[in-house]
């Protein structure tokens, strides 16, 4: 059995590690296993003929988790599974050591980690930062819970050890809950706001798992936060390597706000950047514009590479994603948006005039009052669907007009039906997708492919 506290030490060679998940950090950290020695078996509870042909080099299992996965030196938990089903327990119980993916890919590496984590703006501004670098001609590269699992990204090191590049990594509260040793030289934490409550059990849980990014700080390291998110503030004390930012005025911020710009926070007020060239939209932004920008200059970047690199990002696909307008009215697609926080955020990038699509399946606790702060002129008209769609008309129908489709294509044309110029249809869910898509790419894919139809 390895010893994960002296794991520098281990010899790899015929180690045998049981990796549950045959998704893509699964089969990643599989080929990591193996280029270092390891003997990797993988089992998965699904029994799908796709997945079975990416397994055909490895041991493996499908159907379900066997005590097979007991035989192991080593345990690697991929994100989609819930360290409450049963195979987890008994891991537990036999003290098999279970650790993360990134954790387990951690080990490898020499490389050095800009490491992103918060409940909503993972992605893009991990986007934004590798755009940064790119402007700047520095290599880096993208992975973790948003592009290549590290694992993939650590195999390529091994085989190009001369190769210097940046590691880029969104990291989840899922990636996180399984980690001893992963280090990042910096990490940003955005923001928190009630998600997967139903994976945590509760709120406490959930932001301790994300805390976890900052506890093994490499030194020198820095860890970049908001300080205008309460919950995430009362986690942190003073330490001389935390650097804040925020859309309100902090002294020991890198950078401030006023109406119109960002600007250096010193003597010199030098502007960074006009708020109305930020290319990508919503106030929500500004934050991630913010985070990336702090990272930026705390690395050594120039300000006009930074300030290049923010008029040209644009928004990724299913976050704030503008499909078209026809007869004057604007369709939106933020299927990204599985918390109400994130929705509110949405609402808020826009005037009035909106006809709202909310649902899927709750991820606990959910609190779809929030949308009260807004008036009739912000939100025309709610559409609601799916699992949580009886739900969400209960709570919300004393205060805005709202009607409840179980199917999420009748909810969609019903929006259309529903629309006239000078509207905003925003797919906005609040929600998971697992109701009825496979993930939030495919409810969003769908939903575009209905408004192209028009």
């Amino acid at each position: 059995m390895i010893n994960v506290k002296q794991i520098a030490n281990q010899d790899w060679h015929n180690t045998k590690v049981s990796i549950l998940g045959a998704g893509s950090s699964g089969i990643a950290a599989a080929k990591l296993c193996r280029k270092v020695g390891a003997r990797p078996f993988i089992s998965d509870y699904k029994n799908d003929s796709k997945i079975k042909n990416k397994l055909k080099s490895y041991e493996f299992e499908l159907n379900g988790h066997s005590n097979k996965v007991l035989d192991s030196d080593l345990v690697i938990i991929s994100p989609g599974i819930n360290p409450r089903v049963p195979i987890v327990k008994k891991i537990l119980k036999t003290k098999i050591p279970i650790v993360s993916e990134i954790e387990f890919a951690f080990w490898f590496s020499k490389l050095p980690i800009i490491a992103v984590t918060g409940s909503n703006g993972k992605s893009t501004t991990v986007n934004l930062i590798k755009k940064m670098f790119d402007c700047s001609e520095i290599k880096s590269q993208i992975g973790g819970n948003f592009g290549e699992p590290y694992s993939n990204l650590v195999l390529n090191e091994i085989k190009e050890p001369n190769l210097f590049i940046l590691n880029i990594l969104e990291v989840s509260s899922f990636q996180l809950e399984h980690i001893v040793h992963f280090s990042p030289n910096y990490s940003i934490i955005l923001n928190f706001s009630p998600d997967h409550i139903d994976r945590h059990g509760s709120m406490e849980n959930y932001i301790k798992q994300k805390m976890k990014i900052s506890k093994n700080l490499r030194e020198p390291g820095w860890l970049i936060f908001n300080s205008g998110d309460i919950l995430l503030s009362n986690q942190l004390h003073d330490y001389e390597r935390n650097i804040p930012f925020s859309q309100s005025y902090s002294d020991q911020a890198l950078l401030s706000q006023d109406d119109s710009k960002i600007y250096i926070n010193d003597k010199s007020k030098k502007k960074l950047i006009h708020l109305k060239d930020i290319g990508i939209k919503g106030y929500h932004n500004i934050d991630n514009v913010l985070a990336a920008s702090t990272l930026a200059l705390k690395y050594g970047l120039k300000l006009e590479f930074i300030k290049k690199a923010i008029k040209k990002i644009k928004s990724l696909p299913h976050r704030m994603e503008f499909i078209k307008e026809l007869d004057g009215i604007k369709y939106y697609n933020d299927s990204k948006a599985t918390n109400i926080n994130s929705t509110i955020a949405a609402i808020k990038s826009f005037d009035g005039n909106i006809i709202l699509i909310l649902g899927g399946r709750d991820k606990g606790d959910t609190d779809y009052k929030k949308l009260f702060l807004f008036t009739i002129s912000k939100i025309k008209l709610i559409i609601c669907y799916g699992e949580s769609g009886e739900k969400i008309k209960k709570i919300l129908s004393s205060k805005f007009k709202i009607k409840f489709y179980p199917i999420f294509k009748d909810a969609v044309q019903e929006s259309i039906k529903r629309s006239e110029t000078g509207d905003v249809v925003l797919l906005s869910p609040s929600c998971s997708s697992y109701d009825q898509f496979n993930n939030f790419e495919h409810r969003g894919e769908y939903f575009k492919f209905l408004v192209t139809k028009l």
